[in-house]
């Protein structure tokens, strides 16, 4: 095996294998718990909309707003993957945000440098779930 064929499996397996279920779980238990407000927010949500524990399933969590945007938020904040995502350029090369890349170039965005940017968000470093409740501005 080539070494950039041992690197790209290597890639896959650390993505693969980095458990991104459980790693999301965490991260937005570790940040509900850690801002008081935001789990009284989120547990009157769950508690408003239903009666006992038996009418929860997979159909109507999607009608949780305020959980749903708190999600969002510690997938911002907690990047399930460790690094980039790469993709090759096609053989004739590309054209990225106005800049030529030549063919056959591994290219890819940093997940948690993108969602940690303030040119991405306001605020970047702070966890704060109604970012997501209302619709972005223009540009």
């Amino acid at each position: 095996m080539s070494h950039d064929e041992i690197e790209g499996i290597a890639t896959v397996m650390i993505i693969a294998g980095s458990e991104t279920t459980a790693s999301a779980l965490c991260g937005a238990t570790y940040y509900t718990l850690k801002h008081p407000k935001v789990l009284s927010a989120a547990t009157s949500e769950v508690r408003k909309i239903f009666k006992t524990v038996n009418n929860i399933d997979m159909v109507s969590v999607r009608d949780l707003p305020y959980i749903n945007t708190t999600i969002e938020e510690a997938l911002r904040m907690y990047p399930l993957t460790p690094s980039t995502l790469p993709r090759r350029t096609r053989s004739e090369g590309e054209i990225i945000n106005g800049t030529f890349i030549p063919g056959i170039i591994s290219v890819g965005v940093n997940h948690w440098a993108a969602y940690h940017g303030a040119k991405n968000f306001a605020d970047p470093d702070t966890f704060d779930p109604a970012r997501w409740s209302t619709p972005p501005p223009d540009k």
